[in-house]
């Protein structure tokens, strides 16, 4: 094992920058963006906090009611343990570096320990090991630190085979694994849960077989009482880690169809490749089912079905399943989508009859606890495909799922269904690993094919050589001194909606607590009702509280004074203790019912602006284009589907108009003593969609889709002025005129 955990060792040093071990280092994690920010926050504010129950609870962030760690994705096993060593491990440091070593080496472990376990070859299994740790899978998963766990799965693939464990010490091991698992990521502790329910049911329904004879019903007692105790502590143990407490209120699919699996993703290398592989287009959602299995492995599935069919039937799978793969392949080569090349057609049946005949050669070899993977391998394949099939860019099929019901809960657990593949391809790997060293007559000739598979895997994957090289980066807050200096003038940061991870960072590192934070799938359900709360009673006056809000997710019908931008995107509203600049406007958000009411707006406001985000047309009411059409002199009928435009209307008359089918439209002009600059920017255009409305330097950026309205209310006599705005979504809702 030691020589696995070196080998384990060498394949990060090829991946990896070694200078991200150094705890003291967290700003590659800042550096590289993404996840990585919000997994080492989540994890820096829990092990700052005092300890809380659930034991993952941390109040820095979501303050006050706070939240698990569990859903900022923050490797609540080793934050625990970091937490627990705080005056050696301070919450500054970064585990994230040894994690990743530590997961390649017992990748490289537990691969070991499978292969020897079914072939009973040390050397042999030490190549398959490397061959488990090269899976261009787990590499992609390096932007979620938790989810290169694969060790997890191949832990619990081992229990399965593992013929000369008891029952009793099977449940036990899957308690453990599903545990552990549920300490690093909800996903991994899904999938080893499929495997050991699986296995559950499988051997209950060899007890029930002898449930006559006395021995056999004591058994098959035992059996289930002790599992129901296993599941009952598993249950205990997940309430008291966090699962249950302000977890993520969501309903529907939530993305499940969305976040699937491509058919030809265990072929498709999504990147130009040494081997000139072809690389396929997928659907957008789809990069979480990229399962792409590498050259290496992919030339040693088509030896082992060689090498499998040499001295045996060509065909040695029953007739009820080959009944079912033609019906398969006859659904695909003969489906109403005839824009599908029989090249891609083809490809996919092969992909299914491949993974098929591999499990039958097993049977054949009378290896029946390696062939009774098939079912956590199969059911963890048709997760990932989805009810929403697609063969490269085309649609094969679509299964209608009612979001609404009592189903869609479980759905939702497996929402990014595409990384359940990882169960089948690591199940698949062991099996071929099986059929070519059963099927050759000399050890030599395996390990060649081994050492062979491993270069050729190795070869595809170099372009990733030290592809995590974060050593030398080095990360610098984009706040200004200026925002620096107002974020630490408060005790409490709140945001009103949406979070920015930088200025929730600066925040937390230097002791304030936020009073939101970016967490898995959707806010909590005591923080959902907490923000509510929040927005509609928020004033805008100074107390020990810094508030950053956008104009948007201000109450309706409540007037705010806005100063200048923070960080480009937000508005301020300061701590007591920092000095603020006078407002320069006051905007109201108003509600607008029907667009009757809209063209009373215009004629009675001596300024109104409507500009289009994302788009506007797809609901547009035709008689209400009409009459600003009649009316105004607009050109509103042709506004077409994710059109930029903007209408400028001074004292009821139309001052200028724009509209754009490829590009932004904007325009300056200075009105009633208003400088104004507005912009509009349909969907699909050169620049980000949204509006922005620019008005005497203080600039508003709305990205609510659909007609966004702004309208000149009054000037104060120290002229200030005072805007109302309101969104209406005519790309969704059909507003009466």
């Amino acid at each position: 094992m030691l020589i696995a955990a070196c080998i384990g060792a060498g394949v990060f040093w090829f991946y990896f920058d070694v200078r991200i071990l150094d705890p003291a280092n967290a700003e590659w994690l800042f550096a590289n963006g993404g996840d990585g920010i919000q997994h080492y926050l989540g994890s820096y504010a829990f092990r700052s906090d005092s300890w809380h129950f659930p034991i993952t609870k941390t109040t820095w962030i979501n303050y006050p009611e706070g939240v698990s760690i569990i859903y900022t994705d923050s490797n609540p096993l080793l934050s625990i343990l970091a937490k627990l060593f705080r005056p050696v491990f301070p919450p500054e440091y970064q585990f994230f570096g040894i994690w990743f070593l530590l997961c390649w080496i017992l990748q490289s472990v537990f691969g070991f320990l499978l292969v020897r376990k079914l072939t009973g070859d040390a050397l042999y299994a030490l190549l398959g090991g490397v061959l488990f740790c090269l899976l261009p899978a787990l590499i992609f998963r390096v932007g979620h630190a938790n989810l290169v766990a694969f060790w997890l799965i191949i832990w619990a693939v081992y229990v399965c085979v593992d013929n000369e464990l008891s029952a009793g010490k099977k449940l036990f091991l899957f308690f453990l694994i599903a545990s552990i698992a549920s300490m690093v990521h909800a996903y991994l502790c899904n999938m080893s849960l499929i495997i050991a329910i699986l296995w559950g049911i499988r051997y209950l329904l060899k007890l029930y077989k002898n449930r006559k004879e006395a021995e056999g019903k004591r058994a098959l007692y035992a059996f289930i009482s002790r599992g129901g105790v296993y599941l009952l502590f598993f249950l205990v143990f997940i309430w008291g880690l966090g699962y249950f407490y302000n977890r993520p209120q969501s309903s529907g699919l939530l993305g499940f169809g969305y976040y699937s699996m491509n058919m030809l993703s265990p072929v498709n290398p999504g990147y130009p490749n040494i081997f000139k592989l072809p690389v396929f287009a997928i659907t957008d959602g789809q990069y979480e089912g990229y399962n792409y299995l590498g050259a290496g492995v992919l030339t040693l599935i088509v030896l082992a079905v060689v090498l499998g069919s040499r001295k045996k039937r060509l065909w040695p799978v029953s007739w009820p399943a080959w009944v079912v793969l033609l019906a398969v392949a006859g659904f695909v080569l003969f489906y109403k989508n005839n824009s599908l090349s029989y090249g891609l057609k083809l490809t996919g049946i092969g992909i299914v009859a491949i993974y098929m005949y591999c499990f039958a050669l097993v049977r054949q070899i009378g290896d029946r606890s390696v062939f009774w993977l098939i079912l956590p391998a199969t059911v963890c394949f048709l997760i990932a495909l989805s009810h929403i099939g697609y063969m490269g860019s085309y649609l094969i099929y679509e299964i209608n799922l009612n979001e609404n019901a009592f189903y869609s809960g479980i759905f939702r657990t497996m929402r990014s269904s595409g990384r359940f593949f990882w169960v089948t391809a690591l199940i698949l790997l062991s099996v071929v690993l099986v059929l070519v060293y059963k099927n050759v007559r000399y050890k030599a000739v395996a390990y060649a094919i081994l050492v062979l598979a491993v270069v050729l895997q190795l070869a595809d994957m170099s372009y990733r050589y030290k592809s995590v090289n974060a050593g030398d980066r080095r990360y610098v807050n984009p706040l200004n001194e200026k925002e620096k200096a107002m974020i630490r003038s408060a005790k409490f940061l709140n945001f009103l909606g949406g979070v920015d991870l930088h200025i929730a960072g600066f925040a937390l590192l230097n002791g304030i607590k936020v009073n939101n934070f970016y967490t898995a799938h959707a806010e909590g359900k005591l923080t959902r009702k907490k923000m509510e709360q929040l927005r509609e009673n928020f004033t805008g006056l100074r107390s020990d509280t810094m508030f950053l809000f956008h104009v948007n997710e201000l109450a309706v019908h409540k007037t705010y004074g806005l100063t200048e931008r923070f960080y480009g995107n937000y508005f301020v509203s300061p701590a007591e203790d920092y000095p603020a600049d006078d407002y320069a406007m006051y905007v109201t958000r108003t509600v607008t019912d029907t667009l009757s009411s809209l063209m009373k707006m215009i004629k009675n406001k001596p300024v109104v602006v409507l500009s289009v985000a994302d788009e506007a047309s797809l609901r547009m009411n035709s008689f209400f284009t009409h009459c600003m059409d009649s009316e105004f002199g607009t050109a509103m009928r042709q506004l077409g589907y994710r059109d930029s435009y903007l209408a400028l209307f001074v004292n009821g008359q139309l001052y200028e108009e724009l509209r754009s089918e490829t590009d932004p439209v904007s325009m300056a002009d200075s009105v009633l003593n208003q400088a104004l600059f507005i912009k509009s920017c349909g969907a699909e255009k050169s620049e980000p969609q949204g509006v922005i409305w620019r008005i005497n330097d203080t600039e508003i950026i709305q990205q609510a889709r659909g007609l966004n309205v702004l309208a000149l209310d009054s000037v104060s006599t120290s002229g200030t002025p005072y805007y109302l705005f309101s969104n209406l979504d005519t790309h969704a809702f059909d507003y009466p005129f």
